[in-house]
Formats: structure tokens, C-alpha cells, sequence
């Protein structure tokens, strides 16, 4: 499932979708300014491995982002995977500091914040129960509800 958003154009699609009502292939060609010819392989290739879903409805096949993808867990790597996480871990801390300074500009307060701390097992348990909560929680709420969009990147790694 990782290697399938290992790729930038695949990364920019999901981000796209994340972004926005459910796509065709004719406008995510116009947002990525490419052909749609070029998208097919890649849109395939992210529908096989669960990043997206097909929205039925009347007109042509749109595309959305799965509910639950975008996280990555830290599990055993090969060294090619671990190349993968990252680059995929990157691309994501990038587009939140682009989401952020654009809020900033537009004048609308974020916040950010970093934190080094010491956790005993049980507290990393109890926090990572806590993450799985929000992340549930955002999963429900979706990106095409009521009001106003927000933006939530999180990262917890160990650094001993």
C-alpha cells in the first residue's frame, strides 16, 4: 500500500482528492495541468492499493480518497520500504507547511507545535489509543462535511 503514494504525481493525487469533492480524471488532469492519458496507470494503481474509491453516480467515474489511508506505521522496514516512508512522511510534513503558511497569510490562526517527551510503554500505548481515536474520529467527520476545512498532520516516532 505504500509504495502505491511512493510516487509525487500519486502523493499530488491524493492530495488533490483530499482537498476536494470527489474528481474525475478529465479535472484532475486541468488541476495537474497533464494529460489524463498520464493519470490512468496511477489512479489504477492507487485504487487497487485502497487509496481511493470509485463515488458511483450519473457522468464520468470521480474519484475520492479512501477513508482510514494517509497513516504510516512504523513497522519492520527493507531498506527499500523505509526509503518509501519516508518520502511519503515527507511530502506530507511539506504540504502541511504549505497549508499552514497559506492560513497564515489569509490571516486565519493555526498553530503548530512539537514535542520531545519521555513515555513509559504504557503512556505510548495510551497515546497511540488516542491518535487512533482522532484519526477515527476525523474519518467520520470526512473532508465533505459542514463548515470550514482544517488540516492535521501528526508524526509520533521514537527517538532513542
Amino acid at each position: 500500500m505504500l509504495a502505491a503514494v511512493a510516487s509525487p504525481l500519486r502523493v499530488e493525487i491524493v492530495e488533490l482528492l483530499d482537498e476536494r469533492p470527489p474528481l474525475s480524471v478529465s479535472e484532475l488532469a486541468a488541476l495537474l495541468d497533464r494529460p489524463a492519458t498520464a493519470l490512468y496507470y496511477h489512479l489504477e494503481m492507487l485504487e487497487d492499493a485502497g487509496w481511493l474509491q470509485v463515488v458511483e453516480g450519473p457522468g464520468p467515474r470521480r474519484y475520492r480518497r479512501a477513508p482510514g489511508t494517509g497513516e504510516i506505521s512504523a513497522a519492520p522496514y527493507s531498506p527499500q520500504m523505509l526509503e518509501q516512508a519516508a518520502r511519503v512522511t515527507d511530502a506530507l510534513l511539506r504540504k502541511a507547511g504549505r497549508e499552514f503558511r497559506g492560513a497564515a497569510e489569509r490571516g486565519i490562526q493555526g498553530k503548530a507545535r512539537r514535542a520531545r517527551v519521555r513515555l513509559t510503554p504504557e503512556q505510548r500505548q495510551e497515546l497511540l489509543r488516542r491518535l487512533d481515536e482522532l484519526a477515527r474520529f476525523l474519518d467520520e467527520v470526512g473532508p465533505d462535511g459542514d463548515g470550514d476545512a482544517y488540516s492535521l498532520t501528526f508524526v509520533l516516532t521514537s527517538l532513542d
